[in-house]
Protein backbone atom coordinates (compact mmCIF):
# COMPACT_ATOMS: atom_id res chain seq x y z
CA UNK A 1 0.00 0.00 0.00
CA UNK A 2 2.99 2.17 0.83
CA UNK A 3 3.61 2.21 -3.23
CA UNK A 4 0.29 3.11 -3.90
CA UNK A 5 0.47 6.16 -2.31
CA UNK A 6 4.37 6.86 -3.58
CA UNK A 7 2.65 6.30 -7.15
CA UNK A 8 0.10 8.71 -6.25
CA UNK A 9 2.30 11.30 -5.29
CA UNK A 10 4.81 11.44 -8.42
CA UNK A 11 0.98 11.45 -10.64
CA UNK A 12 0.27 14.71 -8.81
CA UNK A 13 3.75 16.39 -7.81
CA UNK A 14 3.32 18.00 -11.57
CA UNK A 15 0.32 19.92 -10.60
CA UNK A 16 -1.94 20.69 -8.25
CA UNK A 17 -5.30 19.45 -8.64
CA UNK A 18 -8.85 20.44 -7.33
CA UNK A 19 -10.49 18.57 -4.93
CA UNK A 20 -14.31 19.06 -6.67
CA UNK A 21 -13.09 18.73 -10.14
CA UNK A 22 -10.71 16.42 -11.22
CA UNK A 23 -8.92 17.29 -14.80
CA UNK A 24 -8.54 15.35 -17.32
CA UNK A 25 -4.96 15.60 -17.15
CA UNK A 26 -5.30 14.17 -13.45
CA UNK A 27 -7.43 11.52 -14.63
CA UNK A 28 -5.03 10.55 -17.58
CA UNK A 29 -2.07 10.89 -15.16
CA UNK A 30 -4.10 7.95 -13.21
CA UNK A 31 -4.60 5.87 -16.23
CA UNK A 32 -1.06 6.19 -17.19
CA UNK A 33 -0.09 4.82 -13.22
CA UNK A 34 -2.54 2.00 -13.59
CA UNK A 35 -1.17 1.28 -17.06
CA UNK A 36 1.83 0.48 -15.82
CA UNK A 37 0.68 -1.71 -12.75
CA UNK A 38 -1.07 -3.94 -15.03
CA UNK A 39 2.00 -4.40 -16.94
CA UNK A 40 4.23 -5.18 -13.98
CA UNK A 41 1.44 -8.03 -13.16
CA UNK A 42 0.74 -9.22 -16.56
CA UNK A 43 4.67 -9.74 -16.37
CA UNK A 44 4.64 -11.61 -12.82
CA UNK A 45 1.58 -13.60 -14.32
CA UNK A 46 3.82 -14.91 -17.06
CA UNK A 47 6.66 -15.94 -15.42
CA UNK A 48 9.20 -13.06 -15.30
CA UNK A 49 11.82 -13.48 -12.85
CA UNK A 50 11.26 -10.40 -10.10
CA UNK A 51 14.57 -10.00 -10.26
CA UNK A 52 14.37 -9.74 -14.06
CA UNK A 53 11.55 -7.30 -13.92
CA UNK A 54 13.40 -5.38 -11.45
CA UNK A 55 16.27 -5.06 -13.75
CA UNK A 56 13.37 -4.13 -16.89
CA UNK A 57 12.09 -0.80 -14.77
CA UNK A 58 15.38 0.28 -13.59
CA UNK A 59 16.17 0.47 -17.40
CA UNK A 60 20.16 0.69 -16.72
CA UNK A 61 20.04 2.84 -13.53
CA UNK A 62 18.74 3.17 -9.86
CA UNK A 63 15.13 1.58 -9.24
CA UNK A 64 12.41 4.39 -9.11
CA UNK A 65 11.30 3.37 -5.64
CA UNK A 66 7.58 3.61 -7.15
CA UNK A 67 8.01 0.95 -9.01
CA UNK A 68 10.36 -1.16 -7.24
CA UNK A 69 7.00 -0.94 -4.86
CA UNK A 70 5.07 -1.63 -7.72
CA UNK A 71 7.27 -4.64 -8.75
CA UNK A 72 7.28 -6.02 -4.81
CA UNK A 73 3.55 -5.54 -4.49
CA UNK A 74 2.86 -7.68 -7.72
CA UNK A 75 5.31 -10.60 -6.62
CA UNK A 76 3.21 -10.73 -2.97
CA UNK A 77 0.16 -11.80 -4.80
CA UNK A 78 -0.03 -15.61 -6.17
CA UNK A 79 0.53 -16.46 -10.19
CA UNK A 80 -2.00 -18.56 -12.06
CA UNK A 81 -2.25 -21.12 -14.31
CA UNK A 82 -4.85 -20.08 -16.42
CA UNK A 83 -5.24 -16.75 -18.80
CA UNK A 84 -8.91 -16.12 -17.21
CA UNK A 85 -7.26 -15.71 -13.41
CA UNK A 86 -3.86 -14.05 -15.38
CA UNK A 87 -6.00 -11.34 -16.78
CA UNK A 88 -8.09 -10.87 -13.28
CA UNK A 89 -4.99 -10.38 -11.65
CA UNK A 90 -3.64 -8.04 -13.77
CA UNK A 91 -6.97 -5.81 -13.85
CA UNK A 92 -7.34 -5.75 -10.34
CA UNK A 93 -4.25 -4.47 -10.05
CA UNK A 94 -4.69 -2.31 -12.39
CA UNK A 95 -7.75 -0.79 -10.65
CA UNK A 96 -6.32 -0.74 -7.57
CA UNK A 97 -3.33 1.56 -8.56
CA UNK A 98 -6.38 3.65 -10.25
CA UNK A 99 -8.86 3.40 -7.39
CA UNK A 100 -6.19 4.93 -4.92
CA UNK A 101 -4.54 7.60 -7.43
CA UNK A 102 -9.00 8.63 -7.99
CA UNK A 103 -9.20 8.62 -4.30
CA UNK A 104 -6.31 10.88 -3.23
CA UNK A 105 -7.24 13.40 -6.02
CA UNK A 106 -10.78 13.60 -4.10
CA UNK A 107 -9.05 14.33 -0.91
Amino acid sequence: MRAVFLVLGLAMASGAVCAQDISQQALSKCKGVSEVAEQIMRQRQSGVKMSDLMDKVSQGREVNPILAGMVTGAYQKSAFSTDEYRDKAASEYRDKYYTACIGMLNK
